[in-house]
Parts: C-alpha cells; structure tokens; sequence
C-alpha cells in the first residue's frame, strides 16, 4: 500500500498472512488494507466523472476480496456494491407520447413491482429524480450518490454520465 500498491490486492494479501499467522502485526496490517479498499471502493462508486465500468470495477474487486475476506467490514461493503449495481440496473421500457411519462423496468424494487410509470419530479427506486424525459431518453439525477446526472436509453440496457 505504501508504494502505491492495488487495495483490493492488499487485502487479499492481508488476509492471507492473517489465517497462516495470528499475530496483532498482520491484523493491523489488515485492517489498514480493509480502509484502503473502503476509501478505494467508494471513490469508485462516488466519482464526479462516473462511467458504468467503475461500479463494475468496484462489483468484481468487492466479489475479489470477499472470497478471500468475509469479515464484517467486507461484507458491508459487498452489500453497499451489490444494492448499488442493482439499482443501476433499472431500464426505460417506453417513453409515452409526448415524452409526457415514462415506463422504468426495474432489477428490484421494495413495493414488488416489476415496473413503474413516472412523470418529471417523480423519484425512482426511491433515490433517482426525473428531470427530463425525451423522445428516447429519460435523465434523472442519483439523489444519493451527490445528484449524479445520468441518462437511461429507451430499449437500451445501457446508463450513461456526461
């Protein structure tokens, strides 16, 4: 970590030395890699210029580190990952006439439903605010990850951030 080393790395490593040697050196060892991929994880999910590769990223280093770390710290950080790409995985099945609404199809959903209609100002899968709807596009703003701006293609399985 101190030459600029990969976190997701550190802590697997970490981990390792860890199960071969119970010694308070390598737990503090560990636990310096744990906060470096944390900080690492969530610069990942809360960059200012965000692609849809980061959360992949983030989704395969955290998949990564937890076969080989289950810890607490972990696990909470595989669950963050895991409920963020599911919401992000949410799509416009329709734009309606006018673009006066659109049909969101979304990957989960704590009201069961499978798909909602929305209209401007209406909030999606309780955190993304629908600013726009155009003819083959909606754009909402990510309310919990700093009011991301970001674009869902109609037909398309496909986000994008300016």
């Amino acid at each position: 970590l101190a030459r600029g080393g990969d976190p997701a790395q550190a802590v697997i490593e970490a981990a390792k030395a860890l199960r071969l040697e119970k010694h308070s050196k390598n737990a503090e060892v560990l636990a310096q890699a744990h906060a470096a991929f944390t900080k690492a994880t969530h610069e990942l999910l809360n960059a200012a210029s965000w692609n849809p590769q980061m959360l992949r990223d983030a989704a395969r280093s955290v998949d990564a580190v937890f076969a080989e770390d289950s810890s607490a710290e972990i696990r909470e950080l595989k669950q963050e990952v895991d409920v963020e790409t599911f919401a992000y995985q949410m799509s416009v099945l329709a734009v309606g006439e006018g673009a006066a609404d659109a049909t969101f199809g979304l990957s989960q959903s704590g009201s069961g439903e499978a798909t909602i209609t929305v209209k401007e100002g209406d909030i999606v899968a309780g955190r993304f605010k629908v600013v726009a709807i155009k003819r083959d596009r909606v754009q909402v703003e990510d309310t919990q990850r700093k009011d991301r701006p970001l674009t869902y293609y109609e037909n398309k399985n496909e986000v994008t951030s300016p």
